[in-house]
C-alpha cells in the first residue's frame, strides 16, 4: 500500500515522512529512486541526528545533503574537514579512474552559512578546503594563530586553484566582517609566501615551510613566542592543537627546556597533559612553586630560583593553616627538607608551625626520619640557647608571632636579651 502511494506524493509529503516518521528501508529507497538522493537532505537537518545516521548520509556524497549535515547536525571534526575539502566518503564506482576523483562541489548555501557563522570549529575546517571564497570568509572572521595553520590554508588553495589565487589572497584588502585595513595574515607569513610565489617550484617550497612549521621545532617556537599567565598558555595549547593536530613534541620540549628553560606558566600547563613525561613534570612542579611564591617575578625569562633559594632569601608564602601547602609541595618534590625549613625559613612563626605539623603527622602516619631529625635539632638549639631559664622561654614565645627572622635567629635573640 505504502509503495503504491509513493509515486503520488510530492516532495513536501516525502519530507514530512522522512523527518517525522521512520519509513522502511524499502520505502526510503523508493523515495530516493523517485526524487534523487537530495530528497534525504531533509533527514540531515536534525541536531539530534545520531552518529550512525550521519554516517549513512555522508557516504551518499551529495553536496546538498552535505550542506544540511554541516549546518544542522553534530558532525565530527573529520567529517567537517572532509565536506569542505570536497572529499568523497562513499565507495568509489568501479568505472572511476584510479586517480583521485574530482572533489565534490561546495554549495552556495553552505558558503552563505559559513559567512553567517561565528563558530570557530565550523570555520577552521576551511583550512583544508582549498576554496578561495571560503578562505576569504575564514580570514575575515577568525584568527589563525599558528604559522602552520596559515600556510596550510594557502597551500590547499594553491593545490586546487593555483598560485594566482594565493597571490590574490595576499593582495586582498577587504574581508567579510573585518573592519581593520590590516591584512589578517602577519607580515612574516606574507614574506614566506611571496618568496615561494617567486620560486620556480613555489608550491614545493611552501610545502616544505609548512612541514617545518608543523614539526616539533615549529610547535616549540610557537609556544616560546607566547608569554603571560597559565590561562594564556592554556589557550595557546588549544590553538596549537586546533591548527596542527593533537599531541605535543615532548622530546623536543624537554631538549628545549634543558637548553633554555621554558616559561614557568607554560610548564605548569604542560603538567596538566596526561602524556607529559615524568622528567618534565618534575620541572613543572618546581615552576608551579615559583609562580605561587609572592617574591618570584612571574616572568617568562630571567632568574628561576629554586625553592630553597626562595626560602633562603624571601619570607614564606603566608599559609592558610599550619600545614603550609607551599612547603608541603616543595618537600614532596624533594626540593626542601624540614631541616632546610628550620635553618632557612622565615618568619620564625610560620616555620615553627610547619615543623610542629610535620612532627605531629608522624604520630598519625608513622615515623618520618626527616621530621624527627628536625625536631631533635629544634630541641638541641632551644636547650643550647634557652636552657632551663623560664624567662628566656617566655620571651621566645612572646617574640615568635612577629619575629621576621629564622627560628635559630629567634632563639639567639631571646637568649641575648635575657643574658
Amino acid at each position: 500500500m505504502q509503495t503504491a502511494l509513493a509515486p503520488h506524493l510530492d516532495r513536501r509529503c516525502v519530507q514530512h515522512l522522512l523527518v517525522f516518521h521512520q519509513p522502511s528501508p524499502a520505502l526510503r529507497d523508493l523515495f530516493v529512486s523517485l526524487h534523487g538522493t537530495a530528497v534525504l537532505a531533509s533527514v540531515a537537518s536534525d541536531w539530534e541526528l545520531p552518529a550512525e545516521k550521519i554516517g549513512e548520509l555522508v557516504v551518499l556524497d551529495d553536496p546538498e545533503i552535505n550542506t544540511k549535515l554541516y549546518v544542522y547536525t553534530p558532525l565530527a571534526d573529520e567529517q567537517r574537514r572532509g565536506i569542505l575539502a570536497g572529499r568523497r566518503f562513499g565507495p568509489r564506482p568501479a568505472t572511476e579512474a584510479a586517480e583521485d576523483p574530482e572533489p565534490l562541489p561546495i554549495t552556495d548555501e553552505l558558503i552563505d552559512q559559513m559567512r553567517l557563522s561565528g563558530r570557530r570549529h565550523w570555520l577552521l575546517p576551511i583550512c583544508e578546503s582549498g576554496d578561495p571564497r571560503l578562505a576569504r570568509v575564514l580570514l575575515g572572521k577568525i584568527k589563525l594563530h599558528t604559522l602552520a595553520g596559515q600556510l596550510y590554508l594557502l597551500v590547499r588553495v594553491w593545490e586546487r586553484h593555483g598560485a594566482e589565487e594565493v597571490r590574490g589572497l595576499l593582495e586582498e584588502t577587504e574581508f567579510p566582517e573585518r573592519r581593520s585595513r590590516k591584512h589578517p595574515l602577519p607580515q612574516a607569513t606574507h614574506d614566506i609566501v611571496r618568496d615561494a610565489l617567486e620560486a620556480a617550484d613555489g608550491l614545493a617550497v611552501l610545502r616544505a615551510e609548512l612541514d617545518r612549521s608543523r614539526g616539533p621545532a615549529g610547535q616549540v617556537a610557537f609556544l616560546r613566542a607566547h608569554s603571560g599567565t597559565r590561562d594564556l598558555f592554556a589557550t595557546a595549547l588549544e590553538r596549537l592543537a586546533e591548527e596542527t593536530g593533537p599531541g605535543l613534541p615532548w622530546a623536543e620540549l624537554a631538549r628545549e627546556h634543558e637548553r633554555d628553560p621554558l616559561a614557568d606558566s607554560l610548564l605548569v600547563v604542560l603538567a596538566d597533559e596526561d602524556d607529559c613525561p615524568e622528567e618534565l613534570r618534575t620541572e613543572c612542579g618546581v615552576a608551579d612553586l615559583r609562580l605561587q611564591h609572592q617574591a618570584h617575578p612571574h616572568k617568562s625569562t630571567g632568574p628561576r630560583p629554586s625553592p630553597l633559594e626562595l626560602v633562603r632569601h624571601h619570607p614564606l608564602p603566608r599559609p592558610h593553616h599550619r600545614r603550609n601547602d607551599w612547603l608541603d609541595k616543595a618537600a614532596g618534590l624533594g626540593m626542601l627538607t624540614p631541616l632546610d625549613v628550620l635553618h632557612e625559613a622565615r618568619p620564625a612563626g610560620d616555620a615553627a608551625a610547619y615543623l610542629a605539623y610535620r612532627h605531629h603527622r608522624t604520630r598519625q602516619d608513622g615515623p618520618d626520619p626527616a621530621a624527627l631529625a628536625a625536631s631533635r635539632k629544634v630541641l638541641e638549639l632551644a636547650t643550647a640557647h634557652l636552657g632551663e631559664d623560664p624567662e628566656a622561654w617566655a620571651l621566645a614565645l612572646r617574640l615568635l608571632p612577629d619575629f621576621t627572622g629564622t627560628l635559630p635567629e629567634l632563639l639567639t635573640t631571646a637568649a641575648a636579651i635575657v643574658s
